[in-house]
């Protein structure tokens, strides 16, 4: 049907913001994708000894079903708008009602959760440090990747090492740190993670030169996480935005479409 005045362009306004939801669906996929993929965070996941951060894994694979979902609604929302028709606009506002309820949702538990989070991801590292860590460069590479490339020793500072079986039942270690907690000057001249070689424990009080990282990886992963969290959190505030203003005017043009059908438009 011809379409004429507000009601065309109120057409357009919808096509414009399906548009938007079709590229930001995109976009979240590809960024779950890449969150997936990410080789930092998947050496963390790795080493993980708690549920709440192999949920990780199932959190990305969410994403990647949203990105999904949200690009097909952004098509259907195009589609229904284009070719004006009723059906296809009732179909879409009632799954994007859905969605919307699924990211409030989804975004209630990740605030209510974020503690727990936090506190496994140093209970990770304390467990994998103490109980896990040995000579085989394989089983070490998660943590050492961690420390290496964050400048970090141990969850919460080298202290943590103290207690860890590499240091207290394989000779030569005792009072010693991973190589992959040494600064860069006390390393082997190499980028072989095997050649490295170890050094020497020395708390923040005592006199000597200190030849390794001061800091714990907690902190430093927790906000590894959180730039990644800001980047998902503000995608989704955007999206929800015009996810709002496309439910708003797709139930308008529906009721737009239904009164012309039935001659409450002059046109």
């Amino acid at each position: 049907m011809s379409l004429h005045g507000c009601l065309r362009c109120l057409k357009y306004l919808v096509f414009a913001l399906n548009f938007t939801i079709w590229v930001t669906g995109i976009g979240v996929l590809a960024f779950a994708i890449y969150l997936r993929m990410d080789t930092f965070t998947n050496h963390l996941v790795t080493s993980s000894h708690t549920q709440e951060v192999r949920l990780y894994h199932l959190v990305c694979y969410i994403l990647i079903g949203v990105g999904g979902v949200v690009t097909f609604i952004g098509f259907l929302g195009c589609c229904s708008a284009f070719q004006e028709s009723r059906c296809m606009l009732g179909a879409f506002f009632a799954v994007l009602l859905l969605i919307c309820a699924a990211e409030v949702a989804s975004g209630v538990w990740a605030f209510l959760h974020q503690d727990k989070v936090k506190n496994s991801v140093t209970e990770t590292m304390i467990v994998y440090i103490r109980h896990t860590y040995s000579n085989d460069p394989l089983i070490n590479e998660p943590i050492d990747y961690v420390q290496r490339n964050l400048n970090c020793c141990g969850a919460i500072g080298p202290g943590d090492w103290d207690q860890s079986n590499w240091q207290n039942s394989t000779s030569g270690h005792s009072g010693h740190l991973p190589g992959s907690c040494c600064l860069m000057r006390q390393r082997q001249e190499t980028s072989t993670p095997k050649a490295w070689t170890t050094c020497s424990y020395v708390q923040k009080t005592s006199i000597r030169k200190i030849s390794h990282w001061t800091e714990g990886c907690s902190e430093k992963i927790i906000a590894n996480f959180n730039q990644k969290l800001f980047i998902i959190g503000l995608a989704t505030v955007l999206l929800a935005g015009v996810q709002v203003l496309s439910l708003l005017f797709s139930i308008a043009l529906c009721c737009g479409l239904c009164r012309q059908s039935a001659g409450g438009y002059k046109t």
